[in-house]
This record gives structure tokens, sequence and C-alpha cells, in this order.
């Protein structure tokens, strides 16, 4: 079920490449699968994988009064942009003794520096 929900989360992230990542984590998924047992039932693994649609994409969408009436994926989402951040930073994380270019000085936050290193 993790692995269902990750992809199924990865899938609603607003990059370009969120779907081949998606689809990867799924093939994983499927690799690895066995039965799958909620509660002492078996469940299909297409049940498992539409259950995990709608638990991620609630979990992303639902605006929530806590928030301002505001969802999770509306405060924190992965965009093209952070993705051309991680491709500048995955260089230059290899190579510590540079310094960062003035271009990284600002807008840029921990989610892009571990990115490279998953």
């Amino acid at each position: 079920m993790r692995g269902y929900l990750a992809a199924s989360t990865v899938g609603l992230l607003e990059f370009d490449q969120a779907n081949q990542w998606a689809d990867l984590i799924l093939q994983e998924t499927e690799n690895d699968l066995e039965t799958i047992t909620i509660t002492g039932r078996s469940i299909t693994s297409a049940h498992a994988r539409e259950s995990a649609d709608i638990v991620a994409k609630t979990i992303a969408e639902m605006k929530l009064r806590s928030l301002e009436q505001h969802s999770l994926s509306e405060i924190q989402n992965w965009r093209n942009h952070d993705e051309e951040i991680v491709q500048q930073l995955r260089g230059l994380l290899t190579r510590i003794a540079e310094s960062l270019p003035k271009s990284l000085e600002s807008g840029m936050y921990g989610a892009h520096t571990l990115s490279p290193l998953a």
C-alpha cells in the first residue's frame, strides 16, 4: 500500500516528469507485490491502487481550515523550477570546494539539496 500511495502522491506533483517518476515507483511496487492484507482481509492490487489514489488526492488537495483554506499541495509541491534548482545543485554538491552561484543564494530550500542525494 505504501508504494501505491507514494506513486499516487508523486503523480500529483507539478513538475514535467512527475508521471514518469510515479510510473517508476508503481513498477517497483508491483515488482515486489505479494498479497495485500488489511485488517485480516486480502484485497486486490487494483483495489489497493484505487484506494491509494483517493487517499493521496484527498490529503494533497483538501482545503483545510487549519491551513487557512489552503491545501497541502498549494503550500508545498514540486515544480519544474524546483527540478531546475536540483539539476544545478547536483553538480555543485559533488564539488564541495566550490561556492554556490549567486542565483542560488535565495529561493533555495532543504528539499532542493536533499533530492539529488536520494
